[in-house]
């Protein structure tokens, strides 16, 4: 079964960008926004930028409701405790090098499959 990533991102550019990244490395992945947490599909990664108090209450409630879910954060700004709380296995400060998300999405697939 693939890896299925969550991107939420509300720049569609970027959000197109983590979209086509994930693709390319193998994975399942799916756009959401943030007021779709009912209709969020179970997934393995979420990938989000925590531009606001509803995206950060997404992030939390997802992992939730799947406590091995990994989270990479992409953000222009240095994290907040809010978003530390998430515990992300990796924070990219926007821009970075595509090297450093393909990494990134690496190391959460992998986390999540050994259930860190």
């Amino acid at each position: 079964m693939k890896t299925r990533v969550l991107v939420c991102d509300p720049h569609p550019e970027v959000r197109g960008l983590l979209l086509r990244v994930a693709e390319r490395l193998g994975y399942d992945a799916v756009a959401v926004h943030s007021s779709e947490l009912e209709r969020a599909p179970a997934a393995d990664v979420l990938v989000l930028d925590p531009t606001d108090d509803e995206v950060l209450a997404f992030g939390r409630a997802l992992r939730e409701r799947d406590p091995s879910l990994a989270v990479v954060v992409v953000c222009s700004l240095p994290p907040v405790a809010a978003v530390s709380a998430l515990e992300p296995v990796a924070v990219l400060l926007k821009p970075f090098p595509l090297a450093e998300l393909e990494r990134a999405l690496t190391v959460a697939a992998v986390a999540e499959a050994v259930g860190a």
